[in-house]
């Protein structure tokens, strides 16, 4: 999706990922009815004289869903969401010439 075959400039990157959802309150029966979804990401930049970092989180506030299916998919969707954004501010942060 990122890559430009006609260059001649390739960037080798380590990433690190994190994720964690935390329980911000429960009902009477002690039921979660809302957490928080903190996600982050690193890049190591490996291919620059200095080796760059580039760190970015989030966090996002989630209402409990009753359909675990549906609570699943709306947690991978803000993931993805996340992971997008992501790699789109880490582009422009990289140099166009190594």
């Amino acid at each position: 999706k990122y890559s430009n075959n006609l260059s001649v400039n390739t960037i080798n990157l380590k990433v690190s990922t994190t994720y964690k959802k935390n329980i911000l309150s429960k009902n009477k029966a002690g039921e979660a009815t809302s957490y928080l979804i903190v996600t982050g990401i690193e890049f190591q930049v490996l291919d620059f004289d200095k080796q760059n970092k580039f760190s970015f989180q989030d966090e996002t506030k989630l209402t409990n869903i009753s359909n675990k299916f549906e609570l699943r998919n709306y947690e991978n969707t803000i993931k993805n969401n996340f992971i997008s954004s992501a790699i789109e501010k880490l582009i422009l942060r990289i140099p166009e010439d190594k």
